[in-house]
């Protein structure tokens, strides 16, 4: 597959709550990767692609909460998984600039070696 994204990810294992925009069934699950443009799930449940979120991401302790509204881009399967679950790309359609800071506070922090490296190999 061929890599589309002009912007870095960073591996995060954290919180993530979501509901379908306009539902009032909130779900969580974890993520799995982030930037200030979108992130990679792993929910429980099928969800169609352009279904409209409202996100609540837990980076890490001492950062706050990142509010989002995204929308899925994909979907798949994760068959390596124990647990059965879906790895969802979720594209960030509005985004605070605070909460963009909260992510990149996040990077610094937890995932310099991340953006050392990847600016070495020229991102």
């Amino acid at each position: 597959m061929q890599e589309r994204r002009d912007l870095g990810r960073w591996t995060i294992c954290s919180k993530v709550c979501y509901r379908i925009t306009g539902d009032f069934k909130e779900c969580e699950c974890v993520s799995e990767d982030i930037s200030t443009r979108g992130i990679r799930i792993a929910a429980s449940e099928e969800l169609i692609p352009d279904t409209q979120l409202d996100m609540r991401i837990d980076l890490a302790e001492g950062l706050n909460p990142v509010m989002a509204k995204g929308r899925v881009v994909w979907q798949a399967v994760d068959d390596k998984s124990d647990v059965r679950h879906f790895n969802t790309g979720v594209y960030f359609n509005a985004i605070g600039d605070h909460d963009r800071e909260e992510i990149y506070k996040y990077a610094y922090q937890y995932k310099r070696d991340e953006i050392t490296n990847r600016w070495w190999q020229g991102w």
